[in-house]
């Protein structure tokens, strides 16, 4: 019986009905949080911060994550303000908040949707991610239901300054999906996903920038031979980390996301 379930899984459908399963426990599991209203440092660095509300989108990708926000007005001690200060560079973290607060009038709710909505796909990527590698719907649905109820997650989920948590691991689950499924079914068509994504979750946390050492490692961990022109996928790769930590020098004369000064 056990065994035949498990055959059920392998197919397309049983595994578009463990990913369904997965998206609505992440949903239903966050959804009471849209009653929530905005705390801590949200208020500084979305509700008050009029540099974020009048700026146009491209002048979010010239400065850091706080620009706009004041650390003095959280009323965090100031020798625990260091992440207030520090050179963060989150533009699409930052152009998220942006988008949400001129299509719902800065109406905590709606951030707060978002946020579950981004942390639903996270938990379905991850599902993904597992199938890729161990082809077991039940093991996809152990891997994703544990992604998406672990006690670890809720700060990143409820409190919505956490999005760029969320934003990481959306961009980088596409990628690492990508990057799978290539090796898996041997169509390099699916390396043009992963640069992307790559670049879009390295703009949304600088946490990102180990992407590339492990997509070097990928076709080993994962006992595949390495493909042929492998090396073209890791060194656009490396010019992407370039090129981002490049741009992190030009907007604060620093790379390393350090407190300032």
């Amino acid at each position: 019986m056990t065994a035949a379930i498990a055959d059920r899984l392998r197919t397309r459908k049983g595994v578009a009905l463990v990913l369904g399963f997965i998206g609505l426990v992440a949903l239903g599991l966050y959804l009471p949080s849209v009653r929530y209203g905005f705390v801590g440092i949200d208020w500084q660095l979305i509700v008050n911060n009029q540099l974020l509300l009048t700026t146009p989108p491209a002048g979010i990708f010239v400065r850091g994550y706080w620009a706009g926000a004041d650390p003095v007005a959280t009323g965090i001690p100031p020798d625990q303000r260091d992440g207030l200060t520090a050179a963060y560079f989150r533009p699409l973290t930052t152009l998220g908040f942006w988008l949400d607060a001129r299509i719902s009038g800065v109406k905590a709710w709606y951030f707060h949707l978002v946020n579950v909505i981004l942390n639903a796909v996270a938990a379905v990527l991850v599902a993904l991610i597992v199938w890729e590698l161990l082809h077991s719907g039940v093991w996809a649905g152990f891997a994703g239901l544990l992604f998406a109820t672990h006690p670890a997650h809720v700060e990143s989920v409820a409190f919505i300054s956490g999005r760029s948590d969320i934003l990481l691991a959306v961009f980088l689950g596409f990628a690492g999906f990508a990057l799978l499924r290539s090796l898996r079914k041997r169509n390099w068509r699916w390396w043009l996903m992963v640069p992307p994504c790559f670049a879009m979750a390295l703009l949304s946390k600088e946490t990102a920038v180990v992407f590339p050492f492990l997509a070097l490692f990928t076709p080993a961990l994962t006992q595949n031979r390495f493909p042929r022109r492998y090396w073209i996928l890791i060194v656009v790769l490396g010019i992407i980390l370039s090129g981002y930590l490049y741009w992190r020098a030009l907007v604060f004369g620093q790379i390393f996301p350090v407190p300032t000064g």
